[in-house]
């Protein structure tokens, strides 16, 4: 419920869907970057699917059209911990960073169009985050996903306490997408928002 009433609300002010956005673009911005530089021989299998739908440029572009100003942009507590995780999780075993590939890209691809279109309805403006590269990938929303499970089943090999490690992780990866949705209520977005929706 809190979810549902945080994109309910999320959803009535540009600047807030912004903020929301702001929020998770360093995100997206850090694990694909630490995928794409790193060393490890299991994660450069995942190479080609993180650069074909890599999302920190294309959600920067949502962000600068919402939050011109970047005054505007607030960081949170959350936020920040949550890229501290991930630089940890990188240090203690590159290959965590494997479940952040899947459900971050799978809830952008699975739910993607829809939310752009819940977007284009609302508050209007770009959608850039939502749209993905016109290949064969992308021809059906499930395409990509196939394909980045049979990277992870089939062409992945992890030992068996790394796949122990990834399932802890992968729950990880919930906790700190609910812990940095909630953190928009600090914003000024969304006090601003939230006052004139009760008013």
């Amino acid at each position: 419920k809190g979810v549902n009433f945080h994109l309910t609300l999320v959803l009535t002010c540009p600047k807030l869907y912004g903020q929301a956005l702001a929020l998770f673009l360093p995100i997206y911005t850090k694990f694909e970057s630490l995928v794409l530089e790193s060393n490890h021989p299991e994660l450069k299998k995942l190479n080609n699917l993180v650069s074909l739908l890599r999302r920190g440029k294309a959600m920067a572009k949502d962000v600068d059209h919402f939050l011109p100003e970047s005054s505007e942009r607030m960081e949170t507590q959350a936020q920040r911990d949550y890229i501290a995780h991930l630089e940890n999780s990188v240090k203690k075993n590159p290959v965590l960073l494997t479940a952040y590939v899947y459900h971050m890209y799978a809830a952008l691809v699975a739910g993607g169009q829809i939310i752009a279109r819940m977007v284009r309805n609302t508050v209007g403006g770009t959608t850039f985050a939502f749209q993905f590269p016109a290949t064969d990938e992308f021809k059906y929303p499930k395409s990509y996903l196939r394909k980045l499970t049979h990277v992870l089943n089939e062409e992945m090999n992890f030992s068996g306490e790394e796949e122990k490690e990834l399932l802890k992780e992968s729950t990880q990866v919930f906790v700190l997408n609910n812990a940095l949705v909630d953190s928009v209520k600090e914003t000024k977005a969304w006090r601003h928002a939230s006052t004139r929706m009760w008013n």
